[in-house]
Parts: structure tokens; C-alpha cells; sequence
């Protein structure tokens, strides 16, 4: 079993716990994220959109940073992820 950096750890813990919140509050209430944006939803469209892009794929993004911080093998991968999907937005 291989030891990793706590910071990583640590790292992928944060980011499971925002992803997954956020996520929540994106999928059952989807004028949150909406307003952020400045967006307006003016059909059901609009909601099944915001909820799926801002609820969905949050809270999948979450549980694959809660899986990468408990499994060795995921690691890697988990920060990867968090590298390629933060990085591109900073």
C-alpha cells in the first residue's frame, strides 16, 4: 500500500465535500446556480439543464474526488481531474 501526500488527501476531501454540496443545492433548487450565472429560466428546459449540468455533474465530480481520496488506486486520477477541470477555469 502505497503512501500518499496529506495535502492531495486533503485536497480531494475539500473538493468532494464542495462538488457534492453544491451539486445538491444545483440539482433540487436550480435558480441558485441560475442566478449566479445571471441566467434566467423561462421553460422546463431551462430547469432540467441547470439542474443536470450544475446538480449532476457536480455531484459526479464529487463522488469521484470522494472515491480518489479513499481508494490509493484513484489518487492520481482524482487529482487529475481536479488539475484539468479548476485549471482551465483560472
Amino acid at each position: 500500500m502505497q503512501k500518499h501526500n496529506i495535502l492531495g488527501i486533503g485536497l480531494l476531501w475539500f473538493s468532494a465535500i464542495v462538488f457534492i454540496v453544491y451539486g445538491l443545492f444545483g440539482f433540487f433548487n436550480p435558480n441558485i446556480p441560475a442566478d449566479f450565472g445571471g441566467l434566467q429560466m423561462i421553460n422546463g428546459n431551462g430547469y432540467a439543464e441547470i439542474g443536470a449540468m450544475y446538480g449532476g455533474l457536480q455531484i459526479g465530480i464529487g463522488f469521484f474526488c470522494l472515491l480518489s481520496a479513499l481508494r490509493n488506486d484513484f489518487y492520481k486520477a482524482g487529482l487529475a481531474l481536479l488539475t484539468k477541470t479548476i485549471g482551465v477555469l483560472l
